[in-house]
């Protein structure tokens, strides 16, 4: 099996529930007193001003043939080195899905400070979401792993132009900049392995993760965490 360039798509309020689910988790919303729900109440009211006009788009290649030998791995002749990878048995590994993913721009900045802020918040719970969703979309022809990638998990983020230039990325409006940050903010660029029975996940190693750390307050793998991806 062979994939090239598919493109991948979602409507906002296709992922609304699952997005509304995580933005009330991550920010504490789910908390009884009246302020929470008083601030739950208007972000919701933002986002539904907002929500029809969200078109959440993915692009990805699946390759067979990937080599994997102690922590270096190359999948279509591009090199990633990874520490969590150490131990894993190259059979477990039976291909990998490259995408990159992107829910919009969540900029309003003709609007006041608070409603920026609940709108970047919402730009964020919904690009997590839609990842969710295509990791649904990966499981259907098979066990997966969780998602490798620069700022998610295990990948450094130096790179990610590599990473991102093995997809038509820009047919989905997504560039790298010099910082190895994706434009729009609100995006994805991962690795997600289709895998043996035996493949163990290799989540929750802080202590040998490569991403980010500014993405470690959304990382689904710190066990503070409510959330947690189905192993």
């Amino acid at each position: 099996m062979c994939i090239a360039n598919e493109l991948w798509t979602m409507s906002g309020r296709e992922c609304d529930a699952l997005a509304t689910e995580l933005f009330t988790i991550q920010n504490n919303l789910d908390r009884p007193e009246k302020r929470y729900q008083r601030l739950l109440k208007e972000a919701v009211s933002l986002k539904e001003e907002i929500i029809d006009d969200l078109h959440i788009r993915a692009v990805y290649n699946y390759y067979d043939d990937i080599f994997l030998k102690d922590d270096v791995l190359v999948i279509d002749g591009n090199m990633f080195v990874s520490e969590v990878l150490n131990g894993v048995h190259p059979s477990q590994f039976l291909g990998a899905y490259v995408f990159v993913l992107t829910a919009g721009d969540f900029s309003y900045s003709d609007r006041p400070m608070m409603d920026q802020v609940f709108y970047d918040l919402w730009g964020t719970a919904f690009a997590t979401a839609a990842r969710q969703h295509l990791q649904k979309h990966f499981a259907q022809d098979g066990r997966i792993s969780e998602v490798f990638g620069p700022g998610l998990f295990g990948i450094p983020m130096a790179t990610m132009r590599g990473l991102v230039s093995m997809v038509d990325a820009e047919s989905i409006g997504v560039r790298v900049n010099a910082s190895n940050f994706l434009l729009p903010v609100k995006s994805y660029g991962g690795i997600i392995f289709r895998v043996s029975e035996n493949y163990r996940p290799r989540g929750a190693t802080c202590a040998t993760c490569l991403g980010n750390r500014l993405s470690c307050s959304l990382c689904e793998y710190d066990p503070k965490r409510h959330l947690h991806p189905e192993d």
